[in-house]
């Protein structure tokens, strides 16, 4: 999505400043870095305000915590863990024949379009930070 797309969305969901919207669309284009990257590293935003904005906007349900008790084995191992980390995303659980899939960064489809060739199922997108997924 364009910087100044998601900026309005940060703004309007009020994850971020209205009066650094322009500095951070200018600085994100001219630095060829995520709009949102950028906001959260210089802490004019908190990553959780930030994914629960575009979770909202994107109509995607957000998880403020994830159990790993309550994650199945079976969905870890097929997943390797460097994909997981690069990408920000894992596999959470399962629902009729559908996984569920934490993911930092809602507007990145990439990993969960490899996941669903991974996994050889449909996938659930699930929004949520870093911290917890990592966690």
């Amino acid at each position: 999505m364009e910087a100044r797309y998601v900026a309005e969305i940060l703004v309007r969901r009020g994850a971020m400043p209205a009066e650094r919207l322009e500095e951070l669309v200018a600085a994100a284009s001219e630095k060829h870095v995520s709009l949102t990257d950028l906001a959260i590293a210089a802490h004019v935003a908190e990553e959780e305000a930030v994914v629960r904005a575009l979770a909202e906007e994107l109509q995607m349900e957000f998880a403020a915590a994830i159990q790993p008790n309550d994650i199945p084995q079976e969905l870890v191992d097929r997943v390797p863990i460097t994909f997981a980390r690069l990408h920000h995303a894992l596999p959470i659980g399962e629902w009729n024949g559908t996984v569920r899939v934490a993911i930092a960064n809602p507007l990145d489809l990439t990993p969960l379009d490899d996941l669903r060739v991974l996994l050889a199922r449909p996938i659930h997108p699930v929004a949520a930070t870093t911290e917890v997924i990592e966690d």
